[in-house]
């Protein structure tokens, strides 16, 4: 039967649409596709100037000026703009808006705005970009601001507040709009040069005098071309600070700024002229030439020209980016006044924790939390210096893992925008395919990053872990009829023969960069492995969420169709591992830890394919390294796993050109970037798999806690999951230098359980405490709490469950003698 796709596609919007929840965060959420505002309709236009709809590089002044009488008890606006715009109020400057968006779902943000409104005169003011160009991490489009305010006093008064024509525009004819792209690959935008001796000094501020300003053009009122269905977000504000260098110096008519690590930020300064026309050129890099001056033009040109006015002046370029160093290039006749940095990232909060008695490793660990944060702005992004491109699995689904064991629960709306965004960008594909970047409008062909058939698995995989982490219900029945399309467009690649997934169109990735060479042709044992997975997870969320059991059983049967044919086609009797393909004759690490983590391997066969990764060494990429370690942990190879860690992690800290965030892989070429996230796996693996901190259901409703500590004597972490703050703290128990046990303290919170795997020492006297109880005795389990339940006696580990709580757990050999 021949399927129609089309209509497929459309079937799953109508229930996007009409069938669907908001999507909510800790202070936030993300309402379903809609054409109304919480089921108003809008009433405000969209506006811009009189003349090109869609200019390039074109930067426009908005304004609107009104009076309030009374003091304002609610003021509610939904604001949105096309590319973006920078919002104001009364001066104030309240946000960049909106969050990324895909014009057809185009996103308006629900602010507050009564903290910024005022008796008497009140200004809105809005700088607006437009690219007038698909970018690599930004849609085509045209230009427009759009803003509905809904203004209510204490006496019950509403006021509204629409842009429309009596809404005043203007060029900001300061920015040059004929300057050339920043990189090759459109993936920033263009390098700006603004002159402030044309520039609109203050007209953001309440008392400027826009009189010879023109009224603004109403385009019309949503939904219309592009912005044809609405998505409101709520979300905190971004985060801004000021930041400045530690130290600076001069080198070859540079005067050169060392922030001392990579920081995601606007380039700032203060400068007085003595005449103006004067050319101030002010660059960013992450990395210094062997001049010791900062490549400012590597792969992405990153300079940008200021002419001055005269006097005292300040600015900074309206792109913010990655850099570790500011380089400045000046006329005789300007004095710098000061150079900082507008730093910015997404109001991460840092509830998590983890330390250890390996300092290496604590840094290890928080530059990991770092280089998140940096990737964490309106939406995830692969690196914030060359692309600012929000990948659809893989970079986001390692942020999905890594981030919760760093930051507070507030993270979720990017991981729900970015799943979101991996349902919005199926409206590309006939057959209902996802993109492997989205929004995105630049090298869209079909080897390029635009179609990653293994991010698009990942896209299913993170389902069900962001199930398992948050345990949102909605967002699965919503992005629900866009994983059976996405399933029912990989049917279309599987061999009738084999029942394998054969090669899907696109650029397959599995570890990024190549420098470890898969054989990734045809049918390949990892893209199997990770189908096999998906298909897997698939089949959860349809019984245990959605209800469709039928369709659980197909993707099931799927599912164990595909590990007999993994066993039979890939396995390599003689040597005990798996080749990487059909075809091919090449065994790789990365191939056998696939078949491992998606459990593919035979119990009697799993200690040749960890007998054989261990010999590979490092031969993966840093990325991958978190799938290569969590298995190896997994195997009982926790030691081999920690060294890894403290030897390759640790060397790229050695580097002369390390800049405090994990670089794009591990020796990275010119061109790549120093600040890549997804190398940030070791935050997540050392409370995952040091402390043992895993969820066992939904929500960290049950968790397990299996600690070890190999070589350490102790460690100690927060895992700040949504049922509140897992805490524990592990230490070897030592008498005269010799071990004599393990204390595990743990607190856990309310309305939670946690299945405990307590360490046995070797010993006919080992015991168990709890808060100076005695609950292990002669080998047997002493029921002396109701709080704490035994479950099994292990070969390494005594397995109890503990209800919340706060819990000291001393396990330990009794007679002290035989040591």
């Amino acid at each position: 039967m021949k399927i129609n796709y089309t209509a497929l596609f459309y079937f799953s919007i109508f229930q996007i649409c009409f069938s669907q929840n908001k999507i909510s965060s800790k202070d936030g959420f993300i309402s379903p596709i809609s054409e109304s505002f919480d089921g108003q309709k809008p009433e405000a236009n969209w506006i811009w100037d009189s003349g090109d709809p869609n200019p390039k590089n074109y930067y426009l002044h908005i304004r609107k000026n009104f009076i309030l009488n009374s003091l304002i008890k609610d003021a509610k606006v939904y604001v949105s703009a096309f590319s973006f715009g920078e919002l104001y109020i009364n001066g104030v400057y309240i946000d960049r808006i909106p969050t990324n968006p895909d014009p057809e779902y185009q996103t308006y943000e629900e602010i507050d705005i009564s903290p910024y409104l005022k008796l008497g005169k009140n200004t809105i003011a809005a700088l607006v970009y437009n690219t007038g160009e698909g970018l690599h991490h930004r849609m085509n489009g045209r230009g427009g601001f759009f803003f509905q305010a809904k203004i209510i006093d204490f006496n019950k008064k509403i006021i509204k507040l629409h842009s429309d024509n009596s809404w005043l525009v203007a060029r900001a004819i300061a920015w040059d709009n004929i300057t050339d792209h920043r990189q090759v690959d459109h993936t920033i935008g263009r390098q700006e040069r603004y002159d402030a001796r044309i520039a609109f000094e203050n007209w953001e501020q309440n008392y400027f005098n826009d009189s010879d300003w023109e009224s603004a053009s109403e385009i019309g009122v949503p939904p219309l071309n592009p912005w044809n269905k609405i998505v409101v977000i709520k979300r905190e504000r971004t985060f801004y600070q000021l930041m400045n260098p530690i130290r600076e110096w001069s080198r070859g008519g540079f005067q050169i700024y060392d922030f001392d690590k990579d920081i995601t930020a606007f380039p700032r300064f203060i400068a007085n002229a003595n005449k103006p026309g004067l050319t101030l050129n002010i660059g960013t890099a992450e990395t210094l030439g062997k001049d010791s001056i900062p490549l400012m033009a590597d792969n992405v040109n990153y300079i940008d020209s200021y002419f001055t006015k005269k006097g005292l002046q300040s600015w900074h370029p309206i792109t913010w980016r990655a850099f570790r160093y500011i380089a400045v290039k000046k006329d005789k006749g300007i004095e710098i006044k000061d150079i900082s940095a507008k730093f910015r990232s997404f109001p991460v909060k840092n509830r998590g924790h983890f330390s250890c008695s390996d300092e290496r490793l604590n840094d290890i660990w928080e530059i990991g939390r770092w280089s998140m944060q940096i990737c964490a702005q309106d939406t995830w992004m692969d690196t914030p210096w060359r692309e600012q491109t929000q990948y659809i699995g893989g970079d986001s689904r390692y942020m999905l893992r890594y981030s919760a064991y760093s930051f507070d629960t507030n993270i979720k709306l990017l991981h729900d925008y970015s799943i979101l965004s991996g349902a919005f960008s199926q409206r590309f594909s006939d057959e209902g395919a996802i993109r492997g970047r989205h929004p995105t409008d630049y090298r869209l062909g079909i080897n390029t990053s635009t179609y990653i058939p293994d991010y698009q698995i990942d896209w299913i995989l993170m389902l069900k872990e962001h199930f398992t982490y948050y345990k949102d219900y909605d967002l699965i029945r919503q992005v629900y009829p866009n994983l059976k399309l996405l399933l029912k467009y990989f049917e279309n690649y599987e061999s009738s023969e084999r029942n394998l997934l054969g090669k899907v169109p696109g650029w397959v990735v599995l570890d990024h960069p190549d420098t470890f060479k898969m054989d990734v042709s045809g049918e390949n044992t990892a893209m199997n492995c990770l189908y096999f997975g998906a298909l897997n997870s698939a089949a959860w969320l349809a019984k245990n969420i959605i209800g469709d059991l039928d369709q659980a059983e197909l993707w099931e049967e799927k599912a164990e169709k595909i590990k007999k044919s993994v066993q039979k086609y890939f396995w390599l009797n003689k040597e005990k591992v798996f080749k990487d393909g059909l075809e091919s004759s090449r065994i790789t690490q990365q191939t056998q830890v696939y078949a491992l983590k998606y459990g593919l391997v035979d119990e009697n066969f799993k200690s040749s394919l960890v007998k054989f990764i261990k010999t590979q060494g490092k031969s993966c990429e840093q990325s991958f390294s978190y799938w290569l370690l969590y298995s190896m942990f997994s195997e009982n190879e926790g030691q081999w796993a920690l060294d890894y860690i403290r030897n390759y992690w640790g060397e790229q800290m050695n580097r002369k050109d390390f800049n405090g965030a994990w670089f794009e892989n591990w020796i990275p070429k010119l061109g790549r970037s120093k600040s890549h996230a997804w190398c940030a796996g070791p935050t997540a693996l050392l409370p995952e798999k040091v402390l043992g901190i895993e969820p066992i259901l939904a929500g960290w409703q049950k968790f397990r806690i299996k600690p070890n500590l190999y070589d350490l004597e102790w460690c100690e972490g927060i895992v700040p999951s949504s049922a509140g703050d897992i805490d524990v703290k592990i230490e070897k128990l030592r008498k005269k230098n010799a071990e004599i046990g393990i204390q595990i303290k743990a607190i856990i919170p309310s309305n939670t359980s946690s299945k405990i795997y307590v360490p046995v020492q070797k010993s006919k006297y080992f015991k168990i405490e709890v808060n100076d109880k005695e609950i292990w005795k002669n080998g047997k389990f002493l029921p002396i709490d109701s709080n704490i339940n035994f479950e099994k006696n292990l070969d390494n580990y005594i397995l109890l469950e503990f209800k919340s709580g706060s819990y000291t757990i001393n396990a330990t050999k009794e007679n002290l003698a035989e040591l």
